[in-house]
C-alpha cells in the first residue's frame, strides 16, 4: 500500500478531470438522473475507496487540493480564455454545410442527456465537434474549457464530500486547508461573467 501512494495514482488520475482529451467522456451522462455522470461516479469510487482504506484519505485529499489549486491556477492565468463548444445541434447544421465548427466564448452549459444519448445511437459522428481550440481573441491566450472543467471538478468532489454518513472527508479536507482553492474558484477572473 505504501508503494501505491509513492506513485502518486490519485495526481495521475485526478489529471483526466483537467484533460480536453476526455471532455466528451465527462460531458455523458449514463442515464437521466444529475447524478449519473462521470465525474460524479469518480468522486464516488474514490469515496468508497477512501473509506474502505483510511490509510489512503490523507493522500487522496491532497491530491484533491492540487487539483482544485490547478483549476484556480487556469482560472487566474492571463494567457488563458474562457471557451466552450458550440450546442450539438449549431455544430451538426455547421459541418452538414461544410462550415468550420463554430466555438462560442464564455459559459457552461451542458448537452442535455437527450442530446448526448442521441449520439452515442449515431456512434458519434454527427453532431459531435471534437474540442477545437477557438479563435483566440488576442494571440497571446490560449482557449480552455474552464467552466467544463469547474463543473467536473465540482461535481467529483462534490461526491467525495457529501456522499459519507460521516464527515471525516470533510474533516481532512479542512485540515489541509482545501477550503482555500475551494472558495477561490468562485472568484476567478478568466471565468465568465455569467457563471
Amino acid at each position: 500500500l505504501e508503494a501505491f501512494v509513492e506513485c502518486k495514482p490519485f495526481e495521475r488520475l485526478f489529471k483526466v478531470l483537467l484533460s480536453p482529451d476526455y471532455l466528451p467522456a465527462m460531458r455523458r451522462r449514463r442515464s437521466a438522473d444529475p447524478l449519473g455522470d462521470t465525474a460524479t461516479n469518480l468522486g464516488n469510487a474514490m469515496d468508497e475507496l477512501m473509506r474502505h482504506q483510511p490509510s489512503l484519505k490523507q493522500s487522496a485529499t491532497a491530491a484533491i487540493i492540487k487539483l482544485l489549486e490547478q483549476v484556480c491556477a487556469l482560472g487566474r492565468d492571463p494567457r488563458y480564455v474562457c471557451w466552450k463548444p458550440a450546442s450539438s445541434k449549431e455544430s451538426s447544421v455547421a459541418s452538414s454545410n461544410g462550415a468550420h465548427l463554430p466555438l462560442t466564448r464564455g459559459g457552461g452549459g451542458e448537452a442535455s442527456s437527450d442530446e448526448e444519448e442521441e449520439e452515442e445511437d449515431n456512434g458519434g459522428e454527427a453532431g459531435t465537434a471534437d474540442p477545437l481550440p477557438a479563435p483566440s481573441p488576442s494571440p497571446e491566450k490560449e482557449p480552455v474549457p474552464l467552466v467544463d472543467y469547474v463543473l467536473n471538478v465540482m461535481k467529483f468532489v462534490d461526491a467525495i464530500l457529501s456522499n459519507n454518513s460521516t464527515d471525516d472527508h470533510c474533516r481532512e479536507f479542512v485540515s489541509q486547508t482545501g477550503l482555500v482553492p475551494l472558495m477561490g474558484i468562485l472568484g476567478l477572473p478568466n471565468l465568465p461573467i455569467d457563471f
